[in-house]
């Protein structure tokens, strides 16, 4: 790793990943390709959600930690829509790159028998990481990287100072992310989640907790079953289950966001993990699990979506 010399931490989470715009639409089924698929509404919000990074970004707010946006927008009416959330909930925004005409946006249709389908146009405003994007994530104690540009990745791999943690937070994208990235990152993550279906892709192809070091932590998030754990150690790996809030919920729209950021809240000054006992990591497993239920009661009892939409959802509950 060449790295990036590294100013003091400030106890910051950068949070590097897509921006998105985004709508959601459901539908009873899928009509087949060649066909017609009826929709319960517009394809497109007359006001999209601020999505993609902003879900984490939004939870560690929600749990009291500093967090900062590395990402892009373009100078049109999304970008603002998108920016203008994130610093209404207490997120800095100066590693947001604003150039281009056109900021990324989602439409989401979600079927009655389960699956989503996303449609994800990243727009026209990506950029290399600049100087000013660097500098934020130096001066962080964490860096959280979600779906980002190849390109992207692979800089923040080599640039990424060596006393900045690293959480990666698993996307099946291969655009983003190809198999010998998916190796890299698992070499220098200190903290790796992903869903049930993502544990291949995760562990391209093989078994995530052989490719990680010592002191890494894996979750492994089953939806309304729960997350399972696996702490790496010296000697060999230690796993465990915790169980979910059983919680009626029909919208779990950022669930595995806010479970994710609120593990990370509890831990981040814990890191390496391998030291901590096994009643520690679930009495914070079941704690970030009751956030997530929280949350959706919260929701199912107002009536209210999310200001947002995103296809991580009752999978990573």
């Amino acid at each position: 790793m060449t790295g990036t010399t590294a100013g003091p931490s400030d106890g910051t989470v950068a949070v590097v990943g897509y921006a998105s715009l985004d709508s959601a639409v459901s539908s009873p089924a899928f009509g087949g390709l060649d066909a017609t698929t009826h929709l319960r509404g517009p394809a497109v919000r007359e006001r999209p959600g601020a999505g993609g990074v902003a879900h984490l970004l939004r939870a560690l707010s929600r749990a009291g930690v500093a967090s900062r946006a590395v990402s892009w927008v373009a100078r049109d009416r999304l970008g603002t829509i998108w920016l203008d959330d994130l610093r209404a909930h207490g997120v800095d925004v100066s590693g947001v790159a604003v150039t281009g005409g056109r900021s990324p946006s989602a439409t989401l249709v979600e079927f009655d028998d389960g699956p989503v389908v996303c449609l994800f146009d990243r727009g026209d405003c990506h950029g290399p990481l600049d100087d000013t994007q660097l500098a934020e994530l130096a001066s962080s104690s964490w860096c959280v990287l979600t779906v980002a540009p190849r390109d992207v990745v692979s800089v923040l791999l080599e640039r990424l100072p060596a006393d900045v943690r690293l959480a990666w937070v698993v996307k099946h994208d291969r655009d983003a992310f190809s198999t010998d990235l998916v190796e890299r990152l698992l070499a220098r993550a200190d903290l790796v989640s992903y869903s049930a279906r993502e544990r291949d892709f995760a562990g391209a192809g093989g078994e995530p907790a052989l490719r990680t070091r010592p002191g890494t932590l894996l979750l492994e998030t089953a939806g309304a079953k729960g997350a399972g754990y696996t702490v790496v150690g010296t000697d060999g790996a230690r796993t465990g289950f915790v169980e979910a809030e059983p919680v009626e919920a029909a919208d779990t729209t950022g669930a595995g966001d806010t479970f994710i950021s609120s593990v990370l809240a509890r831990l981040r000054s814990r890191a390496p993990f391998d030291e901590l006992a096994d009643d520690e990591v679930r009495r914070v497993l079941r704690e970030a699990a009751h956030d997530v239920a929280t949350l959706l009661r919260s929701r199912a009892e107002t009536g209210t979506r999310p200001s947002s939409p995103n296809v991580d959802s009752d999978e990573e509950s």
